[in-house]
């Protein structure tokens, strides 16, 4: 019974945290297809836990069962002794064990209607969970379009996106082409719709009006947006650490390719801290990376995207916590490869200045583009987010 209390609150603290993580996580956890994973750590807590619940109850329950049946074979033996001596305590022994026998039953019959009253006020809840059950993925996110291969653009034709409590259109009509290998950056004040028009570039939100297109294919199906998701890495603003070592962490897998993470850490200018530890990659990143600062954070979700090794990196706002030289080392380091198309969306100015293309972004609509040194010249607002950036 000790040993099952003590595993009960271990697991119960690992199910609060698996999910957690898998929540906090969501965005990477459906691009990087990473449902197993998660599913398969909550089923091996979840399973634990509920055997040892199941056993303390049994445990419980199964000396009140030995004892009431010791009890009544205790009674019958003696009457079965007495009863050809006495025929009078033969009568009385018998309707001392029916007695008995109505006392014990007594409470197992009020159980099986409390149980019935229970299960009856739980009825609804449980169809509700019937139903989410029998319910089938609008998605299936394993299945993969093989015949996907970005080799030309990413077309956005007309894209309006408005949320569902909001009046007003985050995103309005635009349309906009990226070419491949190329680095191209959304810039805005807050709240002018670039991190809304990133989640729709990664398959994450679906357009109310408008397409997207990947070499003229229309990512409209299944199929489609799994093969993109395969094909894309995403580094948020805000990266999430789960509970495991820095390596598992880069890799989102305890299968790692040593060789790749050193690479991957060079690149994004951490190897250097992670040698320095003294477990080195197998140092533990901490509870959402505790045992890290926000720019190590950072870094090290910059190495776990290239650590994909996919053709297109998406960074939001991946360096807001880097100064400008660690920042623009990291940027100049993604693009010495040349096969990879890098979509940015940042408030530092100097990290996009090698940009191929600036797309500046007002009210949900493209209010300018061109590279960084012709909207310095013909856009006053961005001339006030440099301004800005430089104070």
């Amino acid at each position: 019974l000790a040993s099952d209390s003590d595993n009960i609150a271990i697991k119960r603290d690992k199910i609060v945290k698996i999910s957690t993580e898998s929540f906090a996580n969501v965005k990477d956890i459906i691009i990087d297809k990473l449902h197993d994973y998660y599913e398969n750590q909550f089923n091996k807590a979840d399973k634990s836990l509920r055997r040892s619940q199941a056993a303390i109850i049994v445990l419980s329950n199964i000396p009140r069962y030995i004892l009431e049946a010791i009890s009544i074979i205790i009674i019958v033996s003696v009457a079965f002794l007495y009863s050809s001596s006495a025929s009078g305590f033969t009568i009385i022994a018998m309707l001392g064990t029916i007695a008995m026998a109505g006392q014990r039953l007594l409470p197992a019959f009020q159980q099986i209607y409390g149980s019935w009253a229970t299960m009856m006020g739980n009825q609804a809840p449980l169809s509700d969970v019937l139903q989410l059950i029998e319910k089938k993925p609008t998605r299936n996110y394993f299945e993969i379009e093989k015949n996907l291969s970005f080799q030309k653009d990413i077309q956005i034709d007309n894209i309006s996106f408005k949320y569902p409590d909001s009046i007003t259109n985050t995103i309005n009509d635009i349309s906009i082409n990226i070419p491949k290998n190329s680095f191209v950056a959304f810039v805005g004040s807050t709240g002018s719709g670039k991190s809304t028009l990133l989640d729709i570039i990664l398959g994450l939100l679906d357009p109310e009006e408008g397409s997207i297109f990947i070499d003229g294919k229309k990512l409209d199906s299944s199929k489609m947006l799994n093969a993109w998701h395969s094909s894309i890495a995403h580094v948020p603003q805000d990266v999430y650490l789960s509970d495991v070592t820095i390596g598992e962490n880069i890799a989102n897998s305890d299968k790692i390719d040593l060789d790749l993470l050193e690479i991957v850490c060079k690149k994004s200018e951490i190897f250097e801290h992670i040698q320095s530890l003294p477990n080195k990659f197998d140092s533990l990143a901490g509870e959402n990376g505790s045992n890290l600062s926000g720019g190590q954070r950072q870094r090290i979700g910059i190495a776990r995207a290239l650590y994909k090794n996919s053709e297109v990196i998406i960074l939001d706002e991946a360096t807001s916590a880097l100064d400008g030289i660690t920042a623009n080392k990291i940027i100049n380091n993604i693009l010495s490869d040349k096969t990879k198309t890098i979509i940015m969306v940042s408030h530092s100015m100097k990290s996009i200045q090698n940009c191929d293309l600036i797309f500046e972004v007002d009210s949900g609509k493209i209010k300018s583009f061109g590279t960084y040194d012709f909207l310095k010249e013909s856009s006053n607002s961005f001339k006030s987010l440099v301004a800005l950036d430089s104070e």
